[in-house]
């Protein structure tokens, strides 16, 4: 028969095994919900950044005709003007061979097919692009990317949105104070970027004007730069959508 103290001891200590084992079911069921929770939240950011780089496909299909009509536009003047610049593209830009990107514009439109006066519509074609970015944003400001367990696919997100901003801002700044210099030196003789004018006005206007005419090649080039951005981050959205379809499809 078991003494007082040796059953006292022996119920605390059973009472001592209870709240342990609670404590531990306690901890693993908050390491659970966490999990869950983190779960969760790593898909809501992986839909969220494909709908938003959806999203950047319009805005940057749309962005690539609008760069794309005025490469046409411009060439199409100065080969009228017999210049030496009209056809002439080689290089690249952040990685894209424009020289390329020209041919197979030309491929869809012959040289010489653009009139002066629609010439001077398509080159008011102004769009620069914007990405969406409101899922990156609020990964990145809750300090919550990390919830991305695949570091490759976390990796190929941030580089999107550097390169997209980084790039987007720099070239689209540029082409924005170009394009507002060439607008000004228009007007100066008597012509408004994006209005049609009659086809013998805007051949005899830049003809008399070699200030214009060293515009045009400028504004040109600025097209093509950013035919170019628009072009390689294209690549790289649908490669980043590819990407996430794949993790979806894992991880449905």
């Amino acid at each position: 028969m078991k003494s007082f103290p040796q059953m006292k001891i022996g119920k605390w200590s059973g009472e001592f095994v209870l709240i342990v084992l609670g404590v531990l079911a306690a901890l693993a069921l908050e390491d659970w919900r966490e999990l869950r929770n983190d779960r969760e939240l790593e898909r809501h950011f992986i839909q969220g950044i494909k709908d938003d780089v959806l999203s950047d496909l319009l805005d940057l299909n749309s962005a690539l005709a609008a760069s794309e009509s005025r490469v046409v536009a411009a060439d199409d003047i100065l080969h009228l003007l017999q210049d030496g610049a009209a056809g002439v593209v080689s290089g690249s830009v952040v990685g894209v061979d424009v020289g390329k990107i020209f041919d197979e514009i030309r491929s869809r439109h012959p040289t010489g097919s653009t009139p002066p006066g629609e010439a001077l519509v398509l080159l008011g074609n102004l769009q620069r692009f914007d990405t969406a970015q409101i899922t990156f944003n609020e990964a990145t400001a809750s300090g919550a990317l990390g919830v991305i367990r695949d570091t490759s696919l976390r990796s190929e997100i941030a580089n999107y949105y550097v390169n997209a901003n980084r790039w987007g801002y720099t070239t689209d700044e540029r082409a924005d104070a170009n394009a507002s210099q060439f607008r000004r030196v228009l007007a100066e003789n008597g012509l408004t970027l994006g209005i049609l004018a009659p086809d013998q006005l805007v051949e005899d206007t830049f003809r008399s004007n070699s200030q214009l005419i060293a515009e045009l090649r400028s504004f040109r080039r600025f097209a093509v730069r950013q035919q170019g951005f628009h072009t390689r981050l294209l690549s790289e959205a649908n490669s980043l959508l590819e990407s996430i379809d794949s993790w979806l499809g894992t991880n449905s």
